[in-house]
């Protein structure tokens, strides 16, 4: 407890050793992050980013200690980046709904959790566990939702024949 920062210097010793440990990356992000060392913690970030750019896991990271620290704004830019370097459409979708859904863009965590399900709906299970865990269980978000995933007006209409409410 309280000794996060004698961690750094056996962090740093690993990532001297290997630049692309993810867990090492992962360790000194968030240890300078629980420290407040903001400039610090801005440069780690863009190393681990640098040292793994085609890979998920280093904007994932980022940006969930971005919203932890509640800079929203960050943490889609850098999700945004990542989408963009990676170079694919689903790219980082479910943390980027996530994070718009945290700042109140229904539309935009919408758009995101329909690209994370795709067109096989191979993520509709990490989406809805997703929506269950937002206040009312997501309910504010259903109708935007069942809208962008099931097809507008007429998807509506289809899920109220099985139940769902429109």
């Amino acid at each position: 407890q309280g000794r996060v920062e004698e961690l750094l210097p056996a962090i740093e010793e690993v990532l001297r050793q290997d630049r692309a440990s993810a867990i090492a990356h992962q360790m000194r992000v968030r240890a300078l992050s629980g420290l407040d060392r903001v400039d610090a913690l801005e440069l780690a970030a863009d190393e681990w980013i640098a040292a793994s750019a085609n890979v998920e896991t280093p904007y994932r990271e980022t940006a969930r200690v971005g919203r932890t620290r509640g800079d929203l704004v960050r943490a889609a830019a850098v999700l945004e980046e990542g989408r963009k370097r990676i170079d694919r459409e689903d790219a980082l979708a479910l943390e980027l709904g996530d994070v718009y859904a945290a700042a109140g863009d229904v539309v935009g965590a919408v758009r995101e959790w329909d690209r994370a399900i795709g067109p096989d709906g191979h993520g509709f299970l990490l989406v809805q566990r997703r929506v269950q865990m937002l206040p009312n269980g997501g309910a504010s978000l259903l109708q935007a939702f069942l809208e962008g995933v099931i097809g507008g007006r007429e998807g509506l209409q289809r899920a109220a024949k099985f139940g769902v409410p429109a």
